[in-house]
């Protein structure tokens, strides 16, 4: 037997889809990037980081040096492909913008024109 559909209907299921698909991924961009502090760590954290951790999760620790390197480890044993040379470095950068010490900032966002 064969269906039965009004005239247009599969159009109007692909354009209902495509339309939430750009809303989704609207919403999404909107969420995203925060800006991150100049330094030489900078590059790391954007290499071996987000590419499993969003940047509110990162920068919203505040952990003194020596537990950003336990995490740092930590995460390395769970498969972040950070070299072994270059762990204190990223520890340091954390530490120096992530600590105790420095308060939480307000995020920077990028604003998006439609």
């Amino acid at each position: 037997m064969e269906e039965c559909r009004p005239p247009g209907a599969r159009g109007s299921v692909l354009r209902l889809t495509i339309s939430t698909l750009l809303l989704l991924s609207t919403t999404i961009a909107l969420g995203e990037p925060q800006k991150w502090p100049e330094g030489p760590g900078k590059s790391l954290v954007q290499r071996n980081c987000l590419i499993c951790h969003s940047a509110e999760i990162i920068q919203g620790q505040r952990l003194s040096r020596d537990t950003w390197l336990k995490e740092v480890e930590k995460m390395a044993g769970w498969g972040s492909p950070i070299a072994d040379a270059e762990r204190e470095a990223l520890a340091d950068y954390l530490s120096q913008h992530y600590s105790p010490e420095t308060p939480l900032a307000e995020p920077e966002r990028e604003r998006i024109k439609f």
